[in-house]
């Protein structure tokens, strides 16, 4: 594992760790919410604001379910079938389809969106939401491909798969 790897592992397995994400995110999610112009008076009285607080609620969930996603699911195989799951499904595919998720779904709203005033700032809270809300999701998915792999690859833990 790499040093950054390591200390990203360290920050997630520490104490707080998941408030931490939570009360991260929704400092970021306000502050996109204020770089858009959301946060008003009117906004205030006429309770517009309502569905942005779902919003921040909902990512700093995401952001918790994530930490503690990465908690359960980053970790060494102890025998060949783990390392298959563990290594190839959650660290490669999984990851991966992260990655991916977070790249491409900015671009597919960049090409629905006219000029608008505030259309960067719009993509780059539309990353920042699939980078927090994909994250578990990910994970899980690559532990699922890798734990259904591993059966129809039908090995036993003595043999090796890598």
């Amino acid at each position: 594992m790499s040093a950054t790897a390591r200390f990203i592992d360290q920050w997630m397995r520490q104490r707080g760790a998941p408030e931490i994400a939570a009360v991260g995110t929704t400092t970021v999610v306000v502050g996109f919410f204020i770089a858009m112009g959301y946060t008003t008076e009117k906004d205030l009285v006429n309770l517009r604001l309502f569905p942005l607080v779902l919003i921040v609620c909902s990512l700093a969930g995401c952001a918790a379910a994530g930490v503690l996603t990465w908690r359960r699911l980053w970790r060494q195989g102890q025998d060949a079938r783990e390392r298959f799951i563990y290594d190839i499904g959650v660290r490669r595919y999984g990851v991966a389809l992260w990655v991916l998720c977070t790249i491409t779904l900015p671009v597919f709203f960049q090409s629905l969106l006219p000029e608008a005033p505030f259309k960067w700032v719009f993509l780059a809270f539309v990353a920042f939401t699939a980078f927090v809300v994909a994250w578990p999701l990910m994970l899980w998915g690559g532990f699922t491909w890798g734990y259904i792999f591993s059966r129809l690859m039908n090995r036993n833990s003595t043999s090796d798969l890598l």
